[in-house]
């Protein structure tokens, strides 16, 4: 799949120079799969951005620019900043960051932006221009991603034996598989604990995902515990457990108080049945199926989001065809006029 790519571009802040001209100061961030992997901070005039038009057509041998500048509207020799009205500032505040967006974002005619006088402007290093900027990025996510599903993969195959053991000890009911099992299930929540030293790669939604994963195996694994030590028979040593998983295990049978598995607040005609080992097993699986249908709900989303990012990327350059179009009609339409003309005089 694609990656879906976008530059931002806003303006921070406007800044009144020694009551002489307008600094207007531009943040640009390159946007890859709605993570932010290039970002700068830019401090221009707007007779900057009148020189760069001027330079971009000249080093491109043409002699129109497709994407228009606000025109100079006041004067500012003698002007205060209280002179100039706030429409007029925000109006060409917002005409130099669409000029600035369009151009950045035009992945049709990419002569524009990465002409050398766009680098220029915006400081782009080693004589780089906008489009290698953007596929640079690119790899360095490809990378990110190929470690970051290496990672995924090992965790979840670990995560899977770790199930796998847990059915065996559910089977065999042995103690001591029980105690190596949780030193398993303790490494992976060590190496959760260490994704903030990228250590594994992933979402925070997925972080907490795993954490819920390894709170249910572990409520699984005491709840194996405490069947296994209740079957333990009379005169077996006491059996101590080393760490947080310190168990000790008594030489004389433990009897599990009675419970009469019903509640009385809240029951409905599906929980009237169950005790409480089951209520536990149903209310998890309802969980689980809950997570299920909010992750493929986000991928969902997500999928719309990117459709709607490349719609816009597409109508935006249907709309260029279009004003190219719309010129070379007025065009022709001149030339008409000029024909037409010559021909009432000639019929004249």
């Amino acid at each position: 799949m694609n990656s879906v790519v976008e530059t931002k571009v806003e303006i921070v802040t406007v800044e009144w120079v020694q009551n002489s001209f307008m600094q207007y100061r531009f943040h640009i961030q390159i946007i890859i799969d709605n993570n932010i992997k290039w970002d700068k901070i830019i401090v221009k005039r707007f007779s900057q951005f009148i020189q760069l038009q001027n330079d971009m057509l000249k080093e491109l041998n043409l002699k129109k620019c497709p994407f228009d500048l606000p025109t100079k509207k006041f004067s500012i020799w003698g002007s205060k900043i209280s002179d100039i009205e706030d429409d007029v500032i925000k109006d060409r505040q917002i005409q130099l960051t669409k000029f600035l967006y369009d151009i950045l974002n035009n992945s049709f005619d990419t002569k524009w932006r990465d002409s050398q006088s766009m680098s220029q402007f915006i400081s782009l290093q080693d004589n780089n221009n906008w489009s290698n900027l953007i596929n640079t990025m690119k790899q360095q996510g490809n990378k990110n991603n190929i470690k970051q599903h290496a990672n995924e993969d090992e965790w979840l195959i670990q995560f899977r034996d770790c199930k796998n053991e847990l059915i065996q000890c559910q089977q065999s009911h042995n103690i001591n598989h029980v105690m190596k099992l949780r030193l398993k299930i303790n490494e992976l929540q060590n190496q959760l604990s260490q994704n903030k030293d990228q250590t594994l790669i992933i979402s925070q939604d997925e972080l907490i995902r795993r954490q819920n994963l390894l709170k249910m195996i572990k409520e699984d694994i005491t709840d194996l515990s405490l069947n296994s030590t209740s079957s333990t028979p009379t005169g077996h040593e006491p059996l101590n457990l080393p760490g947080e998983f310190g168990i000790e295990i008594a030489q004389t049978t433990i009897k599990k108080p009675i419970s009469n598995g019903r509640r009385k607040f809240g029951e409905t005609a599906h929980t009237e049945g169950l005790d409480n080992k089951q209520l536990y097993q149903d209310n998890k699986l309802v969980l689980q199926n809950q997570d299920q249908d909010l992750k493929q709900l986000h991928a969902m989303i997500q999928r719309q989001k990117a459709l709607s990012l490349e719609m816009n990327t597409e109508l935006n350059q249907q709309n260029e065809i279009l004003d190219g179009f719309e010129t070379d009609v007025n065009r022709v339409h001149g030339k008409m006029n000029r024909t037409d003309d010559q021909a009432r005089k000639f019929n004249r």
